[in-house]
């Protein structure tokens, strides 16, 4: 059964190539209480239990995650074990260590890239002790395509976590603001009560002095 949403998946392509690994991009809310026992299954979109994954992996954290506090975070799913290329849509399923549901991604696809027209041709220099040797690669344009992929989303995670940090600093810095702003409230009634009972003390000591 799902419960309300605590996890969110991010950069989810519309599809996969299974000859390499898929990255799997989440982030976790304030809100998610977070086990090393959640876990994060590739799924048909038609499932009705969150035993029938055709494959898994452990939703990780970063080093250093405590809990109560949103982070960015990253899974991989190795090629040997992803679904065969097909029609049959596939999705992202974070499921927690209790076995509940706590998000679901968009729906996606496993294609393989076209054999022949779809090559491309790396470059690659290397020194060598006479002189300099190029090296030539062919990839599958769509590896190559997947491979830029995953860095720009990666760059982006990135991107995003530092700017929800500055995000977190600049608020716990408004709070801080605020209670020194309370503390001197505070300071300042205290004073100004004590400036008055001395003003009265001042007064009654004066009207002693005219009696004598």
């Amino acid at each position: 059964m799902d419960k309300q949403s605590t996890v969110v998946f991010r950069n989810v392509g519309q599809l996969y190539f299974p000859q390499s690994r898929v990255e799997c991009h989440y982030s976790l809310t304030a809100e998610h209480q977070w086990s090393s026992g959640d876990w994060i299954g590739i799924f048909e979109m038609d499932c009705s239990s969150v035993k029938q994954f055709h494959t898994y992996t452990w939703a990780v954290v970063p080093e250093g995650y405590t809990r109560g506090s949103s982070v960015n975070c990253c899974a991989l799913f190795q090629a040997s074990y992803l679904p065969r290329p097909s029609a049959v849509e596939y999705q992202f399923i974070y499921v927690d260590a209790k076995g509940e549901v706590c998000a679901r991604s968009r729906s996606f696809t496993f294609r393989s890239p076209k054999p022949l027209e779809e090559l491309e041709t790396l470059r690659e220099e290397q020194d060598e002790e006479d002189g300099e040797e190029e090296l030539q690669i062919v990839i599958p344009r769509a590896q190559l395509l997947q491979s830029q992929l995953e860095e720009c989303l990666k760059k982006q995670a990135n991107l995003q976590q530092a700017l929800d940090e500055a995000k977190e600093e600049n608020e716990n810095e408004k709070k801080n603001s605020d209670k020194a702003k309370e503390e001197w409230e505070r300071h300042r009634e205290a004073m100004k009560e004590e400036l008055s009972e001395l003003t009265d003390n001042m007064r009654l000591n004066c009207e002693m002095l005219k009696k004598m």
